[in-house]
């Protein structure tokens, strides 16, 4: 029987909170030293490790963890960390809502290049320089915390600044801002319409129809702003959707190529072969889930 996945949502002292930083010391003191299973949460993770080895789980692709590496956790995602002994690092949560009330835009999340909800979540290396900026904000962001007044106020700048500082330095899939300006309303759309649909809606047309747009007008928002194509796009966020439920549900087969929108199951371990390599039941027994 598959594992139940664990969702998660920010709280400190069993109280629910907008934000959060924490050390990697404290939370590996709070495991006693092991490793979390994999779960879900909804909200926002930045890890940083400053000396802290070991390994990334996220949606199903694991990535080493090295110091100065910083890794960036879209809500919704799956991951899991497991790190060697005595791990140095620091950790943000925050929520959508903590955005909002700081007067940081959806938008703005959006169009950074470090959050990365459907694709690779390679870690983001920094240098000396780069280090000594962010660590700043860092100490700012701590000290912030422990303000009386208007602290969510100054942690949400702090934290803007951070991002934008890590932005700076991020050399994945760079951008043309007016390729950017031009589509990326319809862009926020049509990942917030897979997000909504993917299990229901397999085809580009399905989507495109929903903009009021062509097809082909649709695959050129796509490729030019993410580099693949709307197709790509809709394959792999249905191929993530796959790897939850098949890891995480007690489903067979023909349960889970019905709850993802296939007629035929067949049809749909063709697809999970084609995608990912492997067929379900290679993927079901992999060593991860233990």
């Amino acid at each position: 029987m598959a594992n139940r996945l664990p969702n998660y949502e920010l709280q400190h002292d069993q109280q629910a909170v907008p934000f959060s930083l924490r050390t990697m010391e404290a939370i590996d003191q709070v495991n006693q030293g092991k490793p979390d299973q994999p779960h879900r949460h909804f909200y926002y993770t930045i890890l940083w490790s400053f000396t802290a080895t070991g390994t990334h789980m996220i949606d199903f692709v694991d990535y080493e963890i090295k110091p100065d590496h910083l890794f960036f956790v879209s809500s919704g995602q799956v991951h899991q960390v497991r790190t060697k002994p005595d791990p140095t690092g620091v950790v943000l949560l925050f929520t959508s809502e903590f955005l909002q009330m700081n007067g940081i835009r959806e938008e703005f999340i959006e169009q950074l290049k470090i959050f990365r909800s459907c694709e690779e979540n390679p870690p983001l290396v920094i240098s000396e320089p780069q280090k000594a900026t962010l660590h700043l904000y860092v100490k700012q962001m701590q000290q912030a915390e422990q303000l009386t007044d208007y602290r969510y106020e100054a942690l949400g700048a702090w934290l803007k600044l951070f991002l934008i500082a890590c932005n700076n330095v991020c050399d994945l899939d760079p951008v043309n801002p007016q390729q950017l300006q031009a589509g990326q309303t319809i862009l926020r759309s049509f990942k917030q319409l897979v997000e909504s649909h993917v299990t229901q809606c397999h085809k580009v047309g399905d989507y495109a129809e929903k903009l009021f747009i062509t097809p082909n007008h649709l695959n050129d928002v796509v490729r030019s702003l993410l580099g693949q194509t709307a197709k790509e796009y809709i394959q792999r966020r249905l191929t993530l959707e796959a790897k939850r439920r098949a890891a995480f549900e007690a489903a067979t087969t023909k349960e889970l190529a019905h709850n993802l929108g296939f007629r035929n199951p067949s049809h749909f371990t063709k697809f999970f072969r084609a995608q990912t390599g492997q067929s379900l039941t290679e993927f079901k027994t992999k060593s991860w889930k233990s």
